[in-house]
């Protein structure tokens, strides 16, 4: 902790006891040696719990994440979302009064994707002409999901509300951890969940591949409320979400609900999305609901199901693809389309609709298929980057499986899930130190005035018995009148 926030920690309690703090303590009618033991009970309770961050009421951050200090990238342009998303201007993710969201996800040193991908501004092929002008996303990506290669960007890592986008990441959990024609029975909970909807009927079955396809084409809450039940819950589905964006290199990517819809800590990346749809429509299921304009629905209490993507209608090649919109993320898209054998795929984050999405989504579209095949600016690289501490990590489970089972690696996305648990162990963490300075200076200050206060009290006691000397003296001395030394007055 900086001598200067240790400071401004210490200094009210400094000036306290140097201005009204002694005399409003000596008012206190508590006997010395009890507020003695008092004092002394509360520091050492302070600095015995100080470490373990339980008297600051929330977790001790652990000293191994920092925020990434960088601001700007590496051409001076302004990096506002690095970090974290913008601030929310509503209240939408159920934030208790003084409350604050989770700490930011770590910020690799080296941008996944390759170095002009940690770019702020747009990142275009050398010699490429300029983007389209009517793009008014704040970050988007446009990429080859067959080659990997990125073909162009505008603020590809930087962090953003994911909004409907999240439901990719969902799809794909259940893709893998479901079975297709495992029945899935709607609940009161699925229809109550408002917004987007497949209309799922309460006490009806559905089987898993219809319930995917609610998701994927009507973009239906309900549908993935219906998803997370049958994975197990919401908190396991999300573990499982943020485990296979971890897995696939998706560093910028914190699920906090399987919607997207907000909630603290939500954050994803225009890059992060276009892994995940890569990963997407390389299986089957998810490329048929995606691509299909309708698909039946028996018991749907909307009837089938209807695949209302503009890009699909309107833009030769499309493979699919869908806007959506909250008050926080504003509007994003995720789409693709097939052209003379290259399959492209397109993002925008926090996008308004001064001409369509879908339409901003198809100039994209059509610069990327513009742009020679080879030419790019990075790679949708799945395999994220190994960091120093992941490498120890490795290391010493090599060496531990001789012996026995070898832990398993600690990667970059793990940091800052870990480090709640980093500072619940951390000896001293971000508060334990000043805190535990601060228990000593008060423990100190009232031994002070006990000290003071019973050397006050033997003056005063010595005081008294001079007093009762004297006037034990005096009063015989009024006993023994008129003094013996002296003659009786004379008569006349």
């Amino acid at each position: 902790m900086p001598a200067k926030a240790i400071e401004t920690l210490t200094a009210p309690v400094a000036g306290a006891i140097t201005q009204s703090g002694v005399a409003s303590l000596r008012s206190v009618s508590m006997p010395a040696r009890r507020r003695f033991a008092a004092a002394l009970s509360i520091g050492v309770g302070a600095a015995l719990l100080a470490p373990l961050g339980l008297v600051t009421g929330t977790a001790v951050a652990s000293p191994s994440w920092q925020p990434a200090a960088l601001t700007q990238d590496q051409n001076g342009t302004e990096c506002p979302v690095r970090e974290s998303p913008p601030a929310a201007p509503s209240d939408t993710e159920g934030l208790a009064p003084g409350e604050g969201p989770p700490p930011p996800l770590a910020v690799p040193d080296e941008p996944v994707g390759g170095e002009r991908l940690g770019e702020c501004g747009e990142v275009l092929p050398e010699g490429a002409p300029p983007a389209p002008a009517d793009v008014t996303a704040a970050s988007w990506v446009v990429a080859d999901l067959g080659s990997g290669e990125v073909l162009a960007a505008r603020d590809p890592h930087g962090r953003h509300r994911p909004a409907a986008t999240m439901k990719i990441l969902t799809a794909l959990v259940a893709l893998r951890d479901l079975g297709m024609e495992d029945i899935v029975v709607g609940t009161p909970e699925d229809v109550a969940q408002g917004g987007a909807a497949m209309g799922i009927a309460a006490n009806t079955e559905y089987t898993t591949r219809q319930v995917v396809n609610g998701l994927v084409m009507a973009s239906g809450n309900d549908a993935a409320n219906a998803l997370a039940r049958q994975l197990g819950g919401i908190p396991a589905t999300l573990d499982r979400m943020n485990a296979v964006a971890e897995e696939l290199g998706a560093l910028d990517t914190r699920a906090t609900t399987p919607s997207g819809l907000e909630a603290p800590g939500i954050s994803t990346s225009a890059y992060d999305v276009t892994l995940f749809l890569r990963e997407a429509l390389g299986n089957e299921d998810y490329l048929s609901a995606f691509s299909s304009p309708e698909l039946p629905l028996p018991g749907g209490a909307l009837g089938p199901l209807v695949n209302d993507s503009d890009l699909l209608a309107n833009y030769p090649g499309a493979l699919g693809g869908r806007d959506s919109f909250t008050d926080d993320a504003r509007y994003t898209f995720a789409g693709a389309a097939e052209r003379d054998g290259r399959r492209l795929g397109v993002v925008l984050l926090r996008g308004e609709p001064v001409t369509p999405l879908w339409q901003q989504a198809a100039s994209l579209l059509d610069y990327g298929f513009a742009l020679p095949a080879e030419s790019g600016v990075g790679t949708l690289d799945t395999s994220p980057p190994e960091s120093d501490d992941a490498a120890e990590a490795g290391e010493s489970g090599d060496a531990s499986a001789a012996g026995g089972d070898a832990d398993e690696p600690v990667t970059a996305q793990d940091q800052p899930r870990l480090a709640d648990r980093a500072g619940d162990t951390s000896m001293f963490g971000s508060f334990g130190l000043p805190l535990t300075i601060l228990a000593g200076v008060v423990v100190l200050f009232f031994t002070v005035l006990t000290l003071r206060d019973r050397a006050a009290r033997r003056k005063a006691a010595a005081r008294r018995a001079a007093k009762q000397r004297e006037e034990a003296a005096k009063a015989t001395e009024d006993w023994l009148w008129p003094p013996p030394n002296q003659n009786p007055p004379q008569q006349g």
